[in-house]
């Protein structure tokens, strides 16, 4: 465990990896609703106050995945304590451009999230993947295979299912993306819902004990 922190880390509460789908079963509209969900949730007084409250703060990466060799980390590790550091990560997150738009691989989306950890620049106390997308695997390694690996090393995989077109997207995840300790899926009722499902993620993704003293 202890080769995954660099040499010179600096401590931090929470390494948090947004895996967002940009497979071709999501259009641009769509794709906005989701870099602008995250922008929206994460400015949110709620996740704000729980952010500001994590001791040594949460780093946190976005990156976008679609089929077998298509990730692209859009936004590095970056650190987050207070109001300042989430409201330029929210602006920056918000502009992020499109890279992908191919098949559906989230087996390949978790192994290339083993890199992205290994990469942080921060020694969190916790490390956490968060999956988002509305289909399954039609691309890339197995799912369930990657995600065994994952958390065997220790990374918590959380999902967020958008419903749509593929009924069997919510089993998919359930059965074969989330795992770990703590694990859970979130469930948003389309893209419109995004941005909302997105702060009930983040709520339940901060350390407990400081998301318990949040006014429900």
């Amino acid at each position: 465990m202890l080769a995954w922190l660099p040499v010179h880390a600096q401590g931090c509460g929470l390494a948090l990896l947004l895996a967002i789908d940009v497979s071709l079963s999501v259009d641009e509209r769509e794709f906005a609703l989701q870099t602008g969900g995250i922008a929206e949730a994460l400015t949110d007084p709620s996740v704000m106050a729980v952010i500001g409250s994590v001791d040594g703060g949460v780093a946190l990466s976005v990156a976008q995945w679609s089929g077998r060799d298509d990730q692209h980390l859009s936004l590095p590790w970056r650190l987050i304590s207070n109001s300042a550091d989430i409201e330029t990560a929210a602006g920056d997150i918000a502009a992020i451009r499109r890279v992908f738009a191919s098949k559906t691989a989230p087996g390949s989306a978790l192994v290339r999230s083993r890199n992205i950890h290994r990469d942080n620049p921060y020694a969190c106390n916790r490390r956490v993947t968060d999956v988002s997308g509305d289909g399954i695997e039609n691309s890339g390694v197995n799912t369930r295979r990657a995600a065994t690996a994952l958390i065997a090393q220790g990374t918590t995989i959380n999902g967020l299912v958008i419903l749509g077109d593929d009924t069997r997207v919510e089993a998919f995840y359930r059965h074969n993306v989330i795992g770990g300790d703590g694990h859970f899926l979130e469930i948003a009722s389309g893209f419109d819902d995004y941005g909302r499902a997105m702060r009930d993620k983040l709520l339940r993704e901060l350390p407990t004990h400081l998301a318990q003293r949040m006014p429900q």
